[in-house]
């Protein structure tokens, strides 16, 4: 004669083994879903930085001139950016050198849509570059935040077109 057991629920070991199925799914996802929402977020700086250089070049062609005052070119951040400064700099950017100076606070585009509302001066990211425009060319600068550390984000479009990372803060620590 068999004996029937009533099992109800589960053995430690089954549910040891469950923990630590999900510590593995979690450990694999959240790095990836830390850089996934970092690079979400730089997509703030790419648009705006876009729209800068429309703006530049549609009043280069009105005035033959690019211009470092970026409210004179019509840009305007319509909805309040959450992670990212804006700024015009001469286009003396040269990879691997010292940054020429600083850029005073009133050069900046701030989040909240105010000239003058950068970052503190000093904690800019390296450019390489000095803040304004000459007649033939600019570069166009975005520095942010994305992730909260002491890390910052920067992006750079040159009046080329040329779009590009200046210091990428989307791999988190």
């Amino acid at each position: 004669m068999k004996k029937v057991f009533n099992r109800k629920g589960f053995t430690l070991i089954e549910l040891m083994i469950v923990v630590v199925i999900i510590g593995l799914l979690a450990a694999i996802a959240i790095p990836n879903y830390l850089q996934f929402q970092s690079m979400a977020k730089q997509a703030e700086a790419k648009s705006n930085l876009g729209g800068i250089f429309t703006n530049e070049q549609a009043y280069w062609g009105e005035h033959s001139k690019y211009t470092s005052v970026l409210s004179q070119t019509g840009f305007s951040i319509l909805t309040r950016a959450r992670y990212y400064d804006f700024t015009i700099t001469h286009p003396t950017t040269i990879v691997g050198t010292p940054p020429v100076c600083t850029f005073p606070a009133d050069a900046w585009y701030g989040k909240n849509g105010n000239p003058g509302d950068g970052p503190p001066v000093g904690s800019e990211v390296a450019f390489n570059g000095i803040p304004g425009a000459t007649t033939n060319a600019f570069t166009a600068v975005a520095e942010g935040n994305v992730d909260d550390d002491p890390t910052f984000d920067a992006w750079e479009i040159t009046s080329e077109g040329k779009l590009r990372s200046v210091s990428d803060d989307s791999n988190p620590d």
